[in-house]
């Protein structure tokens, strides 16, 4: 499954369809026939992981959304590719293809970290773990 991102609005896409919250506030997901559930997060938040292969830019991944049926607060798309760089996150080939796409300049102000910005809507950012070698894009909303 395809996921495209908006950063103009923060919007995430499955397949063309956004995963979003309404104005009443309801969540809404369109691949929910095929998700776990963890209730293993505060109050009464939950975390979704679904089960699909997702895409995005020719790299494959994993999604997982946090929130609540109310409002998400977060949703991170957790890449299958294993990367090793020799001083910061900003060599990866992910990032700059991000970086050409969706026609945004990343910055890092530290080697694990590349920032594509703080928004009216909250904040997204790509993560590296140098032990794993994992890349993973976080969009929180405010």
């Amino acid at each position: 499954m395809n996921i495209k991102f908006d950063f103009s609005d923060g919007s995430v896409f499955i397949e063309s369809q956004k995963i979003n919250v309404d104005s009443l506030g309801k969540s809404s997901f369109p691949v929910s026939e095929s998700r776990s559930i963890s209730n293993s997060m505060k109050g009464n938040e939950k975390e979704w992981h679904f089960n699909q292969a997702f895409t995005t830019l020719s790299t494959t991944g994993s999604l997982v959304v946090r929130g609540t049926q109310e409002k998400i607060s977060s949703i991170c798309f957790l890449f299958d590719e294993i990367n090793f760089f020799e001083s910061s996150i900003l060599e990866s080939k992910i990032i700059k293809r991000f970086e050409n796409k969706y026609d945004i300049k990343v910055i890092s102000s530290h080697p694990s970290i590349a920032e594509i910005g703080s928004f009216y809507w909250g904040k997204a950012w790509f993560s590296y773990d140098p032990k794993q070698g994992d890349i993973n894009l976080c969009i929180t909303y405010i």
